[in-house]
């Protein structure tokens, strides 16, 4: 999975490659945002790592200790980038897999849970298009999501997030870290 946010007058563009397994309970996040750094996690353990500060340690934290409004946590919850699909209000068939229409962000939050809804509710306190927003989405034979693109209008200007999810069904295997150091409080202060 692919993510890229990137706003039309604002000086804000943030990437995300996320590989996933659902099964497993397991994620690797690698983000280029106001921070670059690499998250895995693998069931209630997260380990973060500043990419830009090559001698710092992998750190271990306990997702039951950071925030509901982590922005680790928030990473590693995939499902909060598609969150949108859950307030579908129309949606007309472009082609073959090809779907485009507006969602209603009050109705996605509503059928979020976890970081997705704060995520949505917060989007939705910004957006003037809130109500209405465009959306559009492909799916591949199987009827599996491939691409989602939808655009927030903002007093500041458009925000723009594209998604790709590529190689899904096939194998991930992400292992956990063998080595790093425990999360000291400011760890779970800032993130």
């Amino acid at each position: 999975m692919t993510v890229r946010t990137s706003g039309e007058r604002q000086q804000l563009t943030v990437d995300l490659t996320a590989s996933v397994d659902l099964t497993a309970k397991t994620v690797r996040v690698a983000m280029k945002q106001p921070v670059e750094m690499e998250v895995v996690q693998v069931g209630r353990d997260m380990f973060a790592h500043m990419t830009y500060l090559k001698d710092e340690p992998l750190v271990r934290l306990q997702v039951s200790k950071l925030r509901p409004t982590s922005t680790l946590r928030d990473a590693t919850d995939v499902a909060r980038h598609v969150g949108i699909l859950g307030g579908v209000v129309t949606a007309e068939q472009r082609d073959a897999g090809r779907y485009a229409g507006v969602a209603d962000l009050g109705l996605a939050a509503q059928n979020a849970s976890g970081t997705a809804r704060s995520q949505l509710a917060a989007l939705g306190r910004v957006a003037r298009n809130a109500s209405a927003m465009p959306y559009e989405a492909t799916l591949d034979a199987q009827g599996r999501l491939t691409a989602l693109s939808y655009t927030a209008e903002t007093a500041t200007g458009a925000l723009r997030t594209e998604i790709e999810l590529t190689g899904l069904g096939e194998p991930v295997r992400i292992k956990r870290p063998a080595r790093a150091e425990d999360a000291t409080d400011w760890y779970y202060e800032r993130f």
